[in-house]
C-alpha cells in the first residue's frame, strides 16, 4: 500500500537514510579515560541467544509463558501472554505476538496480581501497561530486551500517594526480577547468555524530574450519553461500543484490507496491532496502534527501542465520562529514544508530531462516529 509523503514523512526519509549510512564517527579518538554514566536506563538486555532466529526465540518464550504455571516456580501469580485469551482453540499462542518492521517481535505479558496493584491508583496508568518483552536481531545473535519496570513506574506512577511510593518501588523490583527469571527459564537449554545489561538512554535524577513534569498523555474524554449513563452496565457498554468504533476506523494487522480510512492522515498504513483491545484491571481497555512507516523509522535508531512500541490508547469509564488517554509520542520519542545520534534526533520531532497528529485524528473520528450513532 502506498503512503502519502508529507513534510514530516520527508524528514523521516532522511532519518532512515542516516541510519543506513551510519552515524558513528569511527575515526574519532576514544576518550582517554571513559567514565561509565550513572543513572537509570529504560531498556535492559535480559538475554542474548546464539544459533537461533528471532522467530525461534519468540515462539520458545511465548509458549513457555503461556504453558507454565509460574506459581509452581514460587511466583505469587502466573504471568500470561497478553492477548492469548482472545485466540481461538485453533490458534497458537505465537499469534498473540506483535510483529515490528525489521523482523523484531514484542511479547506483551501481564500478571494480574501486579496489574491490579498498579491499576488501583487509577485508569490513567493504563498507557504504561502491559509489560513488553522484545525479541530483536543483533547481528548473528538474538537479544531479548525488557522495559525497565523501575523506569516505567518512576515515570508513569509518580503521582501515587506518598505513602505508597515505597510499595511501588518494591513492586518494580519484583516485576523486573520475575521477568528476568522468566526469560532465563524460558530459554533454558539454548546457547544463551543473560547479561541483564541496561541499554539505551541514561536518565539522571534531573532528567527524571524534568520528564515527570511533562504531560505523557493526551486526554480526549467523552461524555457518556444519558441512555448509557442511566444503566448499571451502561458505561461499560458505551466503552465497548467506542472501542469497536475505533478498531473499525483503524482496521487491524492481518485484515484483508489494512490501513485506516480516516482522511487527512500523513500515513495510510495505520492499523491496530490486534483485532481486539487488551483488558486491564479497573475496566480499562488498551488499543494498540501502529504504522509500519513510522515504526520502521523509529526502529532505525536501534532495535533495543522495540519495547517502546506500539502506540497505546487507554479507554475506561469513570462516572459519566469515558476517559480516553493517548500516550503522547511527543513524550515517548524524546524521552525513550534520546540515545539516538544527534543527526537522527533532529528528525525525531517531525516523527513524533506526525504520529501524534494521526492518532488524534483517528480517535477524533471514532468519537464523532459513536456520537452520531446515538439516538436523538
Amino acid at each position: 500500500m502506498s503512503t502519502r509523503i508529507s513534510l514530516p514523512l520527508a524528514g523521516l526519509m532522511g532519518l532512515t537514510m542516516l541510519a543506513a549510512v551510519g552515524c558513528t564517527q569511527e575515526d574519532a579518538d576514544p576518550p582517554a579515560d571513559p567514565v561509565a554514566p550513572t543513572g537509570m536506563s529504560p531498556f535492559s538486555i535480559a538475554a542474548t541467544v546464539s544459533d537461533a532466529s528471532v522467530d525461534d526465540v519468540a515462539i520458545m518464550l511465548a509458549e513457555f509463558i503461556d504453558e507454565v504455571d509460574d506459581t509452581t516456580r514460587g511466583v505469587p501469580a502466573d504471568w500470561l501472554v497478553a492477548g492469548a485469551s482472545n485466540l481461538t482453540a485453533e490458534q497458537d499462542v505465537v499469534e498473540a505476538v506483535l510483529n515490528l518492521p525489521g523482523g523484531s517481535k514484542v511479547i506483551e505479558v501481564c500478571n494480574h496480581l501486579y496489574a491490579e496493584q498498579a491499576m488501583s491508583f487509577g485508569g490513567q496508568h493504563g498507557v504504561a501497561l502491559p509489560c513488553e518483552v522484545a525479541v530483536v536481531p543483533n547481528g548473528d545473535d538474538v537479544d531479548v530486551v525488557l522495559l525497565n519496570p523501575e523506569a516505567i513506574f518512576g515515570l508513569f506512577f509518580h503521582d501515587v500517594p506518598a505513602e505508597y511510593a515505597a510499595q511501588m518501588g518494591g513492586l518494580a523490583d519484583t516485576v523486573r526480577s520475575e521477568l528476568e527469571e522468566l526469560v532465563e527459564d524460558g530459554l533454558a537449554g539454548t546457547s544463551s547468555q543473560f547479561p541483564r545489561e541496561d541499554v539505551g538512554p541514561v536518565w539522571s535524577e534531573d532528567d527524571l524530574a524534568q520528564f515527570r513534569s511533562m504531560d505523557h498523555s493526551i486526554e480526549m474524554d467523552l461524555d457518556i450519553p444519558a441512555a448509557y449513563a442511566s444503566q448499571d452496565d451502561g458505561p461499560t457498554e458505551f466503552k465497548a461500543a467506542f472501542v469497536a468504533q475505533l478498531l473499525e476506523r483503524l482496521t487491524f494487522e492481518g485484515a484483508e484490507t489494512v490501513g485506516s480510512s480516516v482522511p487527512g492522515l500523513t500515513a495510510d498504513d495505520w492499523r491496530s496491532a490486534r483485532p481486539y483491545a487488551l483488558g486491564l484491571p479497573g475496566n480499562v481497555s488498551v488499543v494498540e496502534v501502529c504504522s509500519p512507516t513510522y515504526a520502521g523509522a523509529a526502529m532505525s535508531t536501534g532495535e533495543h527501542h522495540a519495547p517502546a512500541l506500539p502506540c497505546q490508547i487507554s479507554v475506561w469509564p469513570e462516572g459519566d465520562t469515558l476517559r480516553i488517554h493517548v500516550l503522547d509520542p511527543n513524550f515517548i520519542f524524546p524521552v525513550f529514544f534520546s540515545d539516538a545520534p544527534a543527526e537522527m534526533m533532529d528528525q525525531m520531532g517531525s516523527l513524533a508530531s506526525a504520529v501524534q497528529q494521526d492518532i488524534v485524528k483517528m480517535v477524533e473520528a471514532a468519537r464523532t462516529d459513536i456520537l452520531a450513532s446515538q439516538p436523538e
